[in-house]
C-alpha cells in the first residue's frame, strides 16, 4: 500500500470501530478528508466552473446514455451467448440460471466493482452491489406485486430457500464492514458460499422433496408447478429493450427486401427518439459482434462473449468516470452515487421484470429477484475483492472506507426479513398493501442510508477532500 491508502485504511478501520476517537483524539482533526476518486480518473475537458454552470448535463446525458447500452449489450448479445453456451454444453437448466444466466443478469455490477477496486479505489462498488440488493429485493418485487394482474400465489421453498442464503450471505458482508478492511480469506469465505448455493441449486430438486416432507402443512401451488418458465431476458419474447420496437422489431423475420433490425424504426413515437439517438451503439454492436440468438450464429458464441465482455469493461470504466464526477460536482460522496444512481441503472433486467410480471408470470419475476442478489453480494463483491488481496497485490487489504455502510447491510438483513414476515402473514398471497410495503420499506432504506453516508447522524465518514 501507498502511505495515502495505509492512512485511509487506518483511519477507516478505527473510526468504524471506536466513533472517530482513539485515546481521546480526534481522527478527523489529523486526518480531515479523503481524497476524492475523480483524481484517480483522466482530468475532465470540462473546469469546474463551467461544470457548475450547466456543463454537468453532459456528464448527466452520458450516464443514462450508458445505461442504455449496458442495457442493450446485456439483453440483446450477452445472455444469448451465455445461453447459447449452457445449451451446447448441456448444463442443468438450474445451474445454468443460477451460474451463467446470473452473470448475464449482475455483469454491470461485478464490472463497476472491479473498477471501484482497481481504478476508483473507492466504496462505489460496494454501494452498487448492496444497492441493487435493496433495489432487487424491495423495488422490483414490490412493483412485480403491484403491477400483477392476479393476486401472486407464491412458491413457499423457492423464496425460502434464497431469502435464507441470502441473509447467509449478508452476514460475513456486515462482518467485513464492520472491520473496514477485507482479507483475502473474507473474500474466499464470500466466492465459497456461492458454490455453496450452486451445490443446492444443483440438488434442489431433492431438497424441495425433503422440504414438503418436512412440512407437510405447507401447501404446494398446482399454479406454481404447471406455471411456464419465466422467457430467458435475452429472447426475443422478453426483451424489453426501449431501444426496439416490441411489437415488430423483435418479430421481424429476416428475407430479401424486408426492414429488419436494427434499421427498422420503431412506429412509438418515444422508442423512436431513443431508436434515434441510440443508433450509433446500435450499429457498432451489430457490426461488431455476433448475434448469438440467431441459429446461424451461435457457434460463435465465445467471440460473442469476448465482445460483450471488453464492451461492458470500457462502458462500466466510462460509467464509474461520469457518475463519480457528477458525484465530485455535486458535493455527493461516490458511495451514495453508488447505492442510488448506479444501482438503480446497473438492473438491465428490472424494468422487463416488472412487466414480465404485468402479463402474470410475477412469480417466477420474484424467484428471479432473489437468486440475482445472492450473485450481486457474492460474487459480484467477491472475485474483485479475491483476486485484488491474493492475485494482484497479494498479502494486502482492501479498505472499506465508509463507516456507516454496515448500518445499510443491517437494514437490508431486517427488509429479508420483514419481506418473509409479510408473505407470512399474508398466507403467501401477495396483494397490492405488500407491494406498497415493499417500495416504501425501499425509500426508506436508501434515505437513512444516504443520511448515514452524509455523516447526518453523525460522524462516521471522513468528508472528501474535494
Amino acid at each position: 500500500m501507498t502511505l495515502l491508502e495505509n492512512l485511509e485504511w487506518n483511519y477507516s478501520a478505527q473510526i468504524n470501530s471506536t466513533g472517530g476517537k482513539v485515546n481521546g483524539l480526534n481522527l478527523t482533526s489529523v486526518f480531515p478528508c479523503i481524497p476524492s476518486a475523480v483524481h484517480n480518473f483522466p482530468s475532465d475537458l470540462l473546469s469546474d466552473h463551467q461544470r457548475e454552470n450547466g456543463g454537468i448535463l453532459i456528464h448527466i446525458f452520458a450516464t443514462v446514455y450508458i445505461f442504455g447500452c449496458l442495457a442493450h449489450l446485456c439483453n440483446r448479445y450477452f445472455v444469448p451467448a451465455l445461453e447459447s453456451f449452457t445449451e451446447r454444453m448441456k448444463i442443468q437448466p438450474e445451474v445454468a440460471g443460477a451460474s451463467f444466466m446470473a452473470i448475464g443478469n449482475s455483469a454491470p455490477e461485478l464490472f463497476t466493482s472491479l473498477i471501484g477496486v482497481y481504478v476508483s479505489e473507492d466504496d462505489v462498488g460496494v454501494g452498487t452491489v448492496v444497492g441493487s440488493a435493496v433495489f432487487n429485493i424491495l423495488f422490483v418485487i414490490g412493483g412485480c406485486i403491484l403491477v400483477s394482474p392476479v393476486v401472486l400465489q407464491v412458491e413457499v421453498y423457492p423464496i425460502v430457500r434464497d431469502a435464507s442464503f441470502y441473509v447467509i450471505s449478508l452476514i460475513p458482508l456486515a462482518i467485513v464492514c464492520m472491520d473496514g478492511k477485507v482479507d483475502w480469506y473474507d473474500a474466499l469465505i464470500l466466492v465459497l458460499l456461492y458454490g455453496l448455493y450452486m451445490v443446492i441449486i444443483y440438488n434442489s430438486r431433492k431438497i424441495e422433496e425433503k422440504f414438503y416432507c418436512l412440512f407437510p402443512f405447507i401447501v404446494r401451488s398446482e399454479a406454481y408447478k404447471s406455471e411456464i418458465q419465466l422467457p430467458k431476458v435475452g429472447d426475443k419474447a422478453a426483451d424489453i429493450d426501449v431501444l426496439k420496437d416490441d411489437d415488430k422489431a423483435s418479430e421481424a423475420v429476416e428475407s430479401p427486401g424486408e426492414v429488419t433490425y436494427p434499421f427498422y424504426l420503431p412506429s412509438n413515437k418515444v422508442k423512436k427518439v431513443m431508436w434515434i439517438i441510440g443508433f450509433p451503439i446500435i450499429i457498432l454492436f451489430w457490426i461488431t459482434i455476433p448475434d448469438a440468438s440467431k441459429p446461424k450464429k451461435q457457434k460463435w458464441f465465445p467471440f460473442t462473449f469476448v465482445m460483450c465482455m471488453l464492451y461492458m469493461g470500457s462502458f462500466s470504466y466510462a460509467l464509474v468516470y461520469f457518475v463519480t464526477i457528477i458525484g465530485f460536482t455535486f458535493g455527493i460522496p461516490d458511495i451514495v452515487m453508488g447505492l442510488v444512481v448506479i444501482a438503480c441503472g446497473c438492473n438491465p433486467d428490472a424494468i422487463a421484470t416488472i412487466l414480465i410480471a404485468k402479463h402474470g408470470k410475477g412469480r417466477m419475476s420474484i424467484s428471479n429477484c432473489m437468486g440475482a442478489n445472492i450473485f450481486h453480494i457474492l460474487l459480484s463483491l467477491g472475485i474483485p475483492w479475491l483476486t485484488r488481496t491474493l492475485i494482484t497485490h497479494h498479502g494486502e487489504s482492501v479498505a472499506i472506507l465508509s463507516g456507516s455502510i454496515k448500518f445499510t447491510i443491517l437494514m437490508l438483513i431486517g427488509s429479508v426479513v420483514s419481506m418473509i414476515l409479510i408473505f407470512l402473514i399474508s398466507r403467501w398471497r401477495l396483494r397490492w398493501p405488500a407491494g406498497c410495503l415493499l417500495i416504501l420499506a425501499y425509500i426508506c432504506i436508501m434515505t437513512f442510508a444516504c443520511l448515514f453516508e452524509m455523516n447526518v447522524f453523525g460522524s462516521y465518514n471522513l468528508p472528501s477532500c474535494g
